[in-house]
C-alpha cells in the first residue's frame, strides 16, 4: 500500500491501482469518523484507470496510518490534510469526503481556496452535533457505540442484505472498520464533530460541489443537508432515495456517475 510522509509521520493511502501521472485531475477521498480508505474502493479504482490520479487516504491513527499527537479539532485534521497534499505534490484538487471527511473538506476550501478544484459533499451539515450518550459510549462502551453506529448509518435495504455489490456484507465490513479504530481515536472523532461550527467555513467556498445525501440519511437529516447547499454559492444537491449515511458503499455506482460527470464537466 502506498504511503508519504507528512509532517515525519507515515500515512496510507491508495491510488486506485494506478500510479499516479503527469497532467491528469487530482482526487482525494476522505473518509468519516471511525472508518478508513477502503470505503472508497469501486470509485477510487475507477477514477484511477479512467484518468485520474487518486489518493483515498487513511486519516491520522485510521487503516494503516500513524496518529498524529495534537489532533484536537477539525482546523487541526484539516492541516493535517493541507500537508497531505503538500506531500503529494497536489497543487489543485478535487476533494470528495464523507461526513467528519466532508467537514475537513468544507474548511480546507474556506482557508485555502486556491488548492481546490471542486467538493464533493455526503452525508454533512453546518454543523454535525452528536448525543452525549454516543459520545460517552464511543470512550466507555465501544461494542455499544459500534452497534449504535452501524445501525444509524444504514439504510433499511442495506440492514435488509440488500448490497449492490454480490457477496459484500455492507454491515459485516462497516462493523470490522469500526472494531479496528481505537476508542481514543474513534471518542476524537465524533466530538471534533460535535464541537465543530460549519457556516462561516461554508459561506466562504466558492468552487463548484457536489451534495450527496441519502433520504434515509439518519445522522444526517436531509433539512440540514439542504441548508449547507444553500450556504454554499455554488453547490447543487442530489437526493438518493432510499439509501443512508454511506451513500458510497450503499449506492456505489450511482454515485460514481455522479462523481464522474462532476469532474467532466464542473471542475476546470
Amino acid at each position: 500500500m502506498p504511503q508519504l510522509k507528512v509532517n515525519g509521520q507515515t500515512a496510507y493511502y491508495q491510488h486506485g491501482g494506478v500510479e499516479w501521472g503527469e497532467g491528469r485531475p487530482s482526487v482525494v477521498f476522505v473518509h468519516g469518523a471511525g472508518m478508513d480508505h477502503t470505503v472508497w474502493q469501486q470509485q477510487s479504482r475507477a477514477l484511477a484507470h479512467h484518468g485520474c490520479n487518486v489518493a483515498a487516504l487513511d486519516l491520522p491513527g485510521h487503516g494503516e496510518s500513524e496518529d498524529v499527537a495534537g489532533i484536537e479539532t477539525m482546523a487541526d485534521y484539516t492541516a493535517w490534510l493541507l500537508a497531505f497534499l503538500d506531500a503529494a505534490g497536489w497543487e489543485r484538487s478535487v476533494v470528495v469526503g464523507q461526513s467528519l471527511g466532508a467537514a475537513i473538506a468544507i474548511e480546507l476550501a474556506a482557508k485555502h481556496p486556491a488548492r481546490i478544484a471542486g467538493l464533493v459533499l455526503i452525508g454533512v451539515g453546518l454543523e454535525m452535533k452528536v448525543h452525549p450518550d454516543l459520545l460517552e459510549d464511543t470512550l466507555h462502551n465501544k461494542p455499544r457505540a459500534e452497534d449504535f453506529i452501524i445501525a444509524f448509518t444504514h439504510g433499511p435495504a442495506t440492514r435488509l442484505g440488500g448490497a449492490p455489490t454480490p457477496g459484500n456484507w455492507m454491515l459485516g465490513s462497516a462493523t470490522a472498520l469500526l472494531g479496528g479504530c481505537g476508542e481514543a481515536v474513534l471518542h476524537r472523532d465524533f466530538l471534533v464533530c460535535h464541537e465543530w461550527e460549519g457556516g462561516p467555513f461554508a459561506e466562504k467556498i466558492r468552487c463548484p460541489t457536489l451534495v450527496v445525501n441519502g433520504n434515509r440519511d439518519r445522522m444526517t437529516l436531509l433539512r440540514a443537508v439542504k441548508t449547507l447547499t444553500e450556504a454554499i454559492e455554488d453547490a447543487r444537491l442530489e437526493v438518493l432515495d432510499g439509501i443512508g449515511h454511506m451513500v458510497q458503499t450503499e449506492a456505489p455506482r450511482i454515485f460514481l456517475k455522479l462523481l464522474r460527470n462532476f469532474i467532466a464537466t464542473r471542475v476546470g
